[in-house]
């Protein structure tokens, strides 16, 4: 959520930058708004789903292992960037897929 947060202020401050720095900088300024607007609703949601899972609400862990379904095939691309980092998104997402089966057996998340 802190490296989300950091990449929104970047992002922010590179816009605002590039919109007064004149012809090219306000494309790029218009790039950084447009990308705003995917990143701001994305930090919401995680801010919302993180206090979910804390209060010991079902409907979070229930999100969590759709998107960790959703993000599982998608993995698969990290394959092309080097071995070695495919077996950590895949270590880290067989983790989290464990974890959320667990939080959804657990009787505190009943």
């Amino acid at each position: 959520m802190v490296i989300l947060l950091g990449a929104i202020i970047f992002v922010l401050k590179l816009g605002y930058e590039g919109v007064r720095a004149g012809e090219m900088g306000t494309m790029l300024g218009f790039f950084g708004v447009i990308i705003l607007i995917f990143l701001i609703p994305l930090f919401i949601t995680m801010i919302v789903v993180t206090v979910g899972v804390f209060k010991a609400k079902r409907w979070a862990v229930i999100f969590l292992l759709t998107f960790t379904c959703i993000c599982f095939p998608l993995g698969f691309f990290s394959l092309a960037i080097d071995p070695l980092i495919f077996v950590g998104v895949m270590f880290f997402l067989g983790v989290m897929f464990w974890a959320e089966i667990m939080c959804l057996k657990s009787p505190y998340y009943s």
